[in-house]
């Protein structure tokens, strides 16, 4: 799951669309120019989002979060409750 941090007195997970989440995703990292083609960086992206859910994660100082991301976890048929360190085909070069 990738998430968007935003501090908030509320406590809720906001999913984003395919649209927003390439908007949101493709400002944070800092490519360096001409190292691919936007086209190609854009596909990545799409198909990043297409594997990993994106969140915009509203937090409040307390921990709360933490069940926020629990129940968003428990909800996915792929989550069995372990931590597994696969490598997304989205980001393979």
């Amino acid at each position: 799951m990738i998430f968007k941090l935003v501090k908030d007195g509320e406590v809720y997970l906001k999913p984003y669309g395919m649209v927003q989440g390439i908007a949101e995703v493709f400002t944070v990292p800092h490519i360096p120019p001409n190292s691919l083609p936007l086209g190609e960086l854009l596909n990545r992206y799409r198909r990043l989002l297409m594997e990993v859910p994106c969140f915009e994660m509203h937090f409040s100082r307390d921990g709360r979060f933490w069940k926020a991301i629990d129940d968003e976890l428990a909800k996915s048929q792929k989550w069995d409750g372990k931590v597994k360190s696969s490598k997304c085909k989205a980001c393979e070069y």
